[in-house]
């Protein structure tokens, strides 16, 4: 009984340990172009990589502010008796906040490559749907 037991027990503790290494994959959560995550972003010319990085390199903090208002917006959302003219404010902020993205995206011209869904307007802003797990959110309003 005794050699049983140890032995689903190192079964269980293998299963879960294989589990755990290939849950994650290649470069979870570090961001869009931390490699050959992002769609398409190893098929760009030298121009339109540095483009995306000087993208990314203007817009953060933008983008941190907005990833701020996020969480602004999920603590608004969650009390217990939710403040709707404060939410919607804050939503109009989330706005604005994609909008100045938008903007400097089609003034370095990185609207065009990396694309499908959870790009330019449907994620978080940003080319592949934006920095770390933020790219998991692609499609939702917030």
């Amino acid at each position: 009984m005794k050699r049983l037991l140890t032995i689903g027990l190192v079964v269980g503790i293998v299963a879960l340990s294989i589990t755990a290494v290939y849950a994650f994959g290649p470069h979870y959560g570090a961001g869009p172009f931390a490699g050959d995550n992002c769609m398409g972003y190893t098929n760009l010319t030298p121009e339109q990589k540095t483009k995306a990085e000087q993208f990314q390199k203007d817009t953060l903090p933008v983008r941190q502010q907005l990833l701020a208002k996020h969480s602004e917006l999920m603590t608004l959302k969650h009390q217990a008796k939710p403040d709707w003219k404060a939410i919607g404010e804050k939503q109009k902020e989330i706005v604005d906040l994609r909008t100045e993205i938008a903007k400097k995206a089609d003034e370095l011209g990185v609207t065009s490559f990396c694309s499908g869904p959870g790009t330019m307007g449907t994620g978080s802003g940003t080319p592949c749907g934006g920095p770390g797990r933020m790219g998991m959110m692609r499609g939702r309003m917030m």
